[in-house]
């Protein structure tokens, strides 16, 4: 009998304890769980874009019309940027010889929203080798192209407009003394026909500052 209580103590016991060890574990296997989902980090993306006389470089035709307007040297002054009387019979065809002179602005917006570096460069086609002297001014002049714009500021904000004045001559020999007449109708004879020839090429290149 007294064999019989102590194994329904034990059992009891034991029963108690799976019962207590059957909570705890259930407690420990229940959570609650839950995520954000994706969430969307949004930022503005800087634009890069700079124009020259309201296109975009990277869209431009391939020509600047530096060549466009053809004056005479003999009835207006290439220092007036353009303002003096044109020959019309040699603007009409767009002509350049001896006694000529031109002018072209180029307007370069940097439209970006970042602050850039835009440079100007000019390069002569060796192929025509025309004797052209160029200008920014009017009052100075020189045949060498890397010198022309040293004094353009490269330096651009962002939004920031700037406009290029190049103005370009050849002139026409006067002295009597035939100075240049061969080098020059030797050109002349060579362009036997009026189709449009390489005289200039013109580079902007555009980077973004730091």
């Amino acid at each position: 009998m007294e064999k019989s209580k102590t194994f329904l103590r034990a059992a009891g016991i034991l029963m108690g304890a799976t019962m207590l060890t059957t909570c705890v574990l259930g407690g420990t296997l229940a959570k609650y769980a839950t995520d954000s989902g994706k969430l969307a980090a949004d930022g503005t993306i800087a634009k890069w874009k700079v124009n020259v006389n309201g296109a975009d470089i990277t869209k431009l035709s391939g020509k600047i019309d530096l060549f466009d307007a053809v004056f005479d040297t003999a009835t207006s002054d290439p220092s007036l940027l353009g303002a003096g009387q044109p020959d019309d019979e040699i603007k009409e065809a767009n002509m350049i010889a001896p006694g000529t002179w031109g002018d072209c602005s180029m307007e370069i917006e940097n439209a970006s929203d970042v602050d850039a570096n835009i440079a100007v460069t000019l390069e002569k086609d060796t192929s025509n080798n025309l004797p052209l002297q160029f200008s920014t001014n009017g009052d100075s002049w020189s045949d060498d192209l890397t010198t022309v714009l040293s004094g353009f500021d490269t330096n651009f904000e962002a939004g920031q407009t700037k406009t290029v004045n190049l103005l370009w001559k050849w002139d026409f020999d006067a002295s009597g003394e035939d100075t240049n007449d061969s080098r020059d109708t030797a050109i002349g004879t060579a362009a036997n026909d009026s189709a449009e020839k390489s005289i200039l090429d013109v580079t902007i290149t555009a980077t973004q500052k730091d």
